[in-house]
């Protein structure tokens, strides 16, 4: 799965379209939601940091990636699970290794199950 873009911006110079980030330009895509492959993630924060090299390629993915964690946790509460679901999907943000995140979602897919296979 490649990223999906948020808030589509972007300015045409000279025939050349470059997409508009809004903490780097102050308008443009406010958000991304990706995967996060490693090498995938990566390559995206080092094309950010050639567009600004003020930040490394990690704080520029922190920036982007920053939005879809706030929309993360509102869906979950825009939807008032039962707390020891919405625990469990909120858990998936501070899981610290894949078997923890498997773990949870395997939990989260006897309650849910459209829900662990949409994300």
């Amino acid at each position: 799965m490649g990223p999906i873009l948020a808030q589509n911006s972007e300015i045409e110079t000279g025939g050349e379209i470059i997409p508009q980030f809004k903490h780097i330009h102050g308008t443009g895509w406010s958000y991304i939601i990706d995967d996060l492959n490693y090498t995938q993630a990566k390559a995206f924060g080092l094309v950010l940091n050639e567009m600004d090299a003020t930040k490394n390629w990690e704080n520029h993915l922190i920036n982007v990636f920053k939005s879809c964690y706030v929309h993360f946790k509102r869906k979950i509460y825009e939807k008032r699970y039962d707390d020891i679901l919405a625990n469990d999907m909120l858990a998936l943000l501070t899981a610290t290794s894949e078997v923890e995140i498997n773990n949870l979602f395997n939990k989260i897919e006897t309650k849910k199950p459209e829900w662990a296979t949409f994300y």
